[in-house]
């Protein structure tokens, strides 16, 4: 895959040569039958509500999935989680073998993180989970002493403080993020609750050191951990100060500080203590949203899924400055109406996030026929086209998905968890995978010490050298380049 010639470090841009290349008409193929295989206890034709996420957990080279699960909708009813390991290009069940506890320790999950929180070169697994349940911390064990991946372990009880509300209905967590909001080198956690007719409180875990935690939200955030029903939040460096500030929903009703629905951006003062100057992007309708810099111009903006169009956010203030946004519409008739999960990737190849919207809401029983999920093509600068007018099996009514390398052949497939089982829909471009493979960062064809290079003068920031796409470049990103090495 290849990436923009930009990679920002510490708050600076330094330029990195690139090579990029005109792609065609992008096609794809259904391969489900050959690409997916599940051989455990949940079926092929699984009906329950899904949220996905991608990591290479192993540190084979290869993409894998995780998928958390619950009965559909605003309905309790824990599932069994499922993970996908990625054997030389097909994705195979094997959860009882590498995540056994998946199968006991059942969750009403709506969101699943994928990120080292211990620092020790390991993706680790974060659940957040609703209906009660308290968020899951799974440990990737790493490899033994003769070099065999040991899988994951929960071990919630140690790392995560209780949490105790004294209602269950406001123990909902219905999303997550990771991310080092102090600066200190070890991420952090942000879930966002749901109370379903009275404002409840999110939480922020604090992460003390090795993938340690305690809740300091009131500390830090004050009554702005205050939400209605937090459908989303993200962390990002919203105002390119070099910190990372936090973009949250309330939606369904209003309540206080916001005094209505909002999606709202939370300014961190450096030290991981928010603030938040009365600026709302969303008064109406936001549902999901997804940061990144869409038009190429260095700001971090926002699309924004509504219960009716969907909407584009560009960042036109100036460093320094109170944050500003100009907008712009993005609708057809796959995103007009109520939507979910919305992710980014670059699927084209242009050197630009293109971006996927499932079209399915988490609350609302909406798995009709008609809904189908969008493929937005981004010529550069963010003014998003529809990819595919005609359809290529894809226009598919999803929970959630992904965008990731299943063959590892440079060019990004297409994972989807549906209303009723999975899809995996590979890139079949005439041109894929002419720039080599994700880790061959100036685009030559071989992934060498000058990919190396540029990968350590990118550490501990996001960008092309982030490739598993978790918000950081670090040992992951480290270990999928070394798996790739060609000269």
């Amino acid at each position: 895959m290849m990436r923009k010639a930009l990679i920002v470090v510490a708050g600076s841009a330094c330029a990195l040569t690139m090579v990029t290349s005109a792609s065609a008409q992008m096609t794809f193929a259904n391969e489900t039958d050959t690409r997916l295989s599940m051989i455990g206890a949940v079926g092929i034709n699984d009906a329950e509500e899904k949220d996905t996420n991608i990591g290479d957990f192993n540190q084979d080279g290869w993409m894998d999935v995780v998928v958390v699960r619950k009965r559909p909708f605003s309905v309790a009813g824990p599932r069994a989680d499922v993970l996908l390991m990625n054997e030389m290009g097909t994705l195979v069940d094997r959860t009882s073998t590498f995540a056994p506890e998946f199968n006991t320790i059942l969750t009403d999950a709506r969101d699943v993180l994928v990120a080292d929180m211990d620092n020790d070169g390991w993706l680790d697994i974060i659940v957040v989970s609703t209906f009660g349940v308290q968020p899951q911390y799974y440990q990737n064990l790493g490899n033994d002493g003769g070099g065999n991946w040991l899988g994951f372990a929960n071990d919630s009880a140690a790392r995560f403080p209780t949490v105790t509300t004294g209602d269950v209905n406001q123990l909902q967590f219905c999303a997550g993020w990771a991310g080092d909001i102090d600066g200190d080198g070890w991420k952090d956690l942000y879930f966002s609750n749901y109370g379903p007719s009275s404002a409840v409180k999110d939480m922020l875990f604090m992460n003390t050191g090795n993938g340690f935690f305690v809740d300091e939200v009131d500390e830090r955030m004050g009554n702005l951990r205050n939400s209605a029903f937090g459908t989303n939040v993200e962390m990002a460096d919203l105002d390119n100060d070099g910190d990372l500030d936090i973009m949250k929903t309330s939606t369904l009703y209003g309540t206080s500080p916001w005094g209505s629905i909002a999606l709202v951006p939370l300014i961190n003062d450096g030290t991981g203590n928010f603030s938040w100057n009365g600026l709302n992007l969303e008064g109406g309708d936001p549902y999901m949203f997804r940061i990144a810099d869409y038009n190429g111009d260095g700001d971090m903006d926002v699309y924004v899924v509504k219960d009716g169009n969907d909407r584009v956010h560009f960042r036109t203030s100036a460093d320094g400055a109170a944050l500003s946004y100009s907008s712009s519409s993005a609708n057809n008739n796959r995103t007009s109406g109520f939507g979910g999960n919305v992710k980014q990737g670059d699927i084209d190849n242009d050197g630009d996030l293109d971006i996927g919207v499932a079209p399915i809401d988490v609350d609302i029983a909406n798995c009709n026929p008609g809904e189908e999920w969008q493929l937005w093509n981004n010529p550069g600068n963010g003014a998003l086209t529809d990819a595919f007018p005609v359809d290529q099996g894809f226009h598919n009514p999803a929970h959630d998905f992904d965008f990731i390398d299943i063959n590892n052949d440079g060019c990004l497939d297409i994972f989807q968890g549906l209303c009723q089982g999975w899809r995996v829909f590979m890139q079949t471009t005439e041109d894929c995978g002419v720039g080599g493979p994700v880790t061959d960062l100036n685009g030559d064809g071989i992934v060498n010490g000058t990919d190396l290079a540029a990968l350590l003068a990118n550490w501990g920031n996001p960008g092309a050298t982030d490739f598993n796409n978790d918000g950081v470049t670090d040992g992951s990103d480290l270990a999928a380049l070394l798996a790739s090495w060609t000269v």
